[in-house]
């Protein structure tokens, strides 16, 4: 029972450091490239950055 509730918990964090992310990512975009680039130009650097993989894990 703890097992599951366990990995429940860790799906649960794991959402929420993902909405997290997401959310920076987007206040970013609109407060630093948006008044540089143009909204257009922001948007397309927004996608591609949100695609890349992350740092690897390697333990």
């Amino acid at each position: 029972m703890t097992l599951i509730f366990h990995d429940l918990a860790l799906i649960l964090l794991l959402c929420v450091l993902l909405a997290s992310a997401e959310t920076l990512q987007g206040i970013v975009r609109a407060a630093v490239l948006v008044p540089r680039l143009g909204k257009k130009t922001a948007l397309k650097i927004s996608a591609i950055t949100s695609s890349l993989p992350g740092p690897v894990n390697t333990n």
